[in-house]
Formats: C-alpha cells, structure tokens, sequence
C-alpha cells in the first residue's frame, strides 16, 4: 500500500494537470500522459533510429490506467485492443 501512495504522490508531482471539468466550473486532476484513458499508445511513434517499430499499448500510472492494469493483470486486453 505504501508503494501506492508513493506512486500517487509522483504521479500528482510530475504528471497531473489542473483542467476544467465537463460542468465548466470544478477543476480537477487531468493524466498529461494518456489524457485520463488509462492508456499510452506508442505503437505508431515509438520507433528505433534503424526505423524499428518498437511501440505497443500499456497501462498508465495515473489511476485510471491502474485500474485498467488491475482488471487486466496479463496486459493481453491493453496490448490487442486498447481501451
């Protein structure tokens, strides 16, 4: 559990950004890496010098994306299809 908050602290720090909620008024916390989906897609922008397709799809470290991990331990569902 320690690991988690400690997750959620650098998470917070680094990567979470102030943004207006959908009502127009609440400001809430926003995932700068994958815009609050869960997922990072790089399958088409993560590419070697040699010109080697290196991306894939993988869960983020915001919450959401800790919850798309937890319901996907073998990361099978998140790899074929995303979310």
């Amino acid at each position: 559990m320690k690991e988690l908050k400690e997750l959620q602290k650098y998470w917070e720090e680094h990567y979470m950004v102030l943004g207006t909620a959908t009502n127009g008024r609440k400001l809430c916390g926003f995932c700068s890496l994958c815009g609050n989906t869960g997922t990072i897609d790089t399958t088409e922008s993560a590419i070697t010098p040699l010109g080697e397709n290196i991306g894939k799809r993988n869960a983020c470290i915001c919450p959401n994306g800790r919850a798309v991990r937890a319901r996907d331990k073998e990361n099978e569902r998140i790899a074929n299809k995303g979310w």
